[in-house]
């Protein structure tokens, strides 16, 4: 994996991370844009107990996924993409257990995370890392299209 790092988000990667998403989202699974949450990150994921990280190999934005606080102790997980080149290579389950930790100590017990069909390798590593699919997110979850929805209970 060589010397990949994951750092909390930095306005001075937001050019990469809009690149990163671009080329996952919308040319490889063909989904529209615009992510406006991406466009004010520290407002959208870091207000309360939430974040943001970035995976960074050779001073480039690989990957990143974001934690958003939904209140009651429960979090939400969006925004993990991995560029395609670092797949397969133990950095998603590197991210999600950095993202797991920092949820823990916050002292989220639950996290829920919403996809669609058609990310079926994301589907897979999530039931992998303990992820339960389940009917609905809870009422308070703003809901954009997606229609598979996964809970991880941390406590």
């Amino acid at each position: 994996m060589g010397n990949i790092k994951i750092v909390n988000y930095s306005s001075k990667y937001q050019q990469e991370l809009e690149k990163l998403v671009l080329e996952v989202k919308v040319k490889e699974l063909g989904w529209e844009k615009p992510y406006p949450d991406l466009l004010n990150v520290k407002k959208t994921y870091r207000a309360g107990n939430g974040n943001f990280w970035l995976a960074i190999a050779n001073k480039k934005v690989v990957g990143c996924v974001g934690l958003q606080e939904m209140g009651g102790s429960k979090g939400e997980i969006r925004r993990m993409y991995l560029e395609k080149s670092y797949r397969g290579t133990g950095l998603s389950k590197k991210m999600i257990d950095c993202l797991t930790g920092y949820a823990k100590a916050k002292n989220f017990a639950v996290l829920y995370l919403a996809t669609s069909k058609p990310a079926y390798a994301a589907m897979k590593f999530y039931k992998k890392v303990g992820f339960k699919r389940i009917a609905a997110l809870p009422d308070e979850f703003n809901l954009s299209g997606d229609t598979v929805f996964m809970k991880l209970q941390l406590t």
